[in-house]
């Protein structure tokens, strides 16, 4: 990384550090930088977001950081990440919407399983707040729902998908499944996803094993794109 941990923990309070930073694997799509600083405090993750993929600034990162502290104080599982770079991400939204009035709210906006760890207690902790801002909760739900519960093959699996949205209204949450744009973010976010991965494999300065990631990538959200729009009506009613 090139940095020196100190300032690191100085900055976020984190007490002195025991040792170098040491880089921890993110995953075969991962796109950032992770590593462990350890503290007399104890064991942080430290994220360093890809230039090319977030802009804006640090200044983009305060209502993620905002619904993060929110979520602690309402006692839920948020495992802090601290960001060294800007963070901010467009959501392009069908035609359908423009016509419509949405009330928007912060959201966490990436609530796949990959970014849910469970703790040796057995309690949930949310990770990744980099990508949070402003959304329509119900695509929120909507979108954490089909991704919580696609089958290998891209199936509904109907008792999940159902527990996840009688949980979400036991808990006080207000869903309503009025029209299939309620699914635009989840579409919308494959294809961000597959617009990343072609660019960075057209990227001359890309290595070898990074376009063959892309690569990678590009052929799994073709098939995830295909899976959901074939059963769009199969979701539609399993979020109503």
């Amino acid at each position: 990384m090139g940095v020196s941990p100190s300032p690191i923990a100085e900055a976020f309070g984190l007490g002195t550090p025991t040792g170098p930073l040491v880089a921890i694997g993110s995953g075969p799509s991962g796109v950032h930088q992770l590593w462990r600083l350890s503290t007399t405090r104890g064991r942080f993750a430290v994220k360093v977001l890809a230039r090319d993929q977030h802009q804006g600034g640090v200044e983009a990162l305060e209502g993620a950081g905002r619904l993060e502290l929110a979520a602690l104080a309402a006692g839920v599982g948020a495992a802090s990440t601290r960001h060294l770079a800007g963070a901010g991400r467009g959501r392009a939204l069908v035609a359908a919407k423009a016509a419509q009035s949405i009330s928007l709210l912060v959201c966490h906006s990436d609530l796949v399983p990959g970014n849910v760890l469970v703790s040796v207690e057995g309690r949930p902790w949310i990770l990744d707040w980099d990508d949070a801002g402003p959304w329509n909760a119900a695509e929120e739900v909507a979108a954490a729902v089909v991704s919580w519960s696609t089958g290998p093959q891209g199936e509904p699996r109907e008792r999940v998908a159902l527990a996840l949205v009688e949980g979400y209204r036991r808990a006080g949450g207000v869903f309503s499944c009025g029209s299939p744009t309620v699914l635009a973010g989840s579409l919308s976010a494959v294809a961000n996803w597959l617009d990343l991965n072609v660019r960075r494999s057209f990227d001359d300065a890309a290595e070898g094993r990074d376009r063959q990631q892309a690569e990678a990538e590009i052929a799994g959200a073709l098939r995830e794109l295909a899976w959901r729009l074939a059963r769009l009506d199969r979701w539609l009613d399993l979020l109503g």
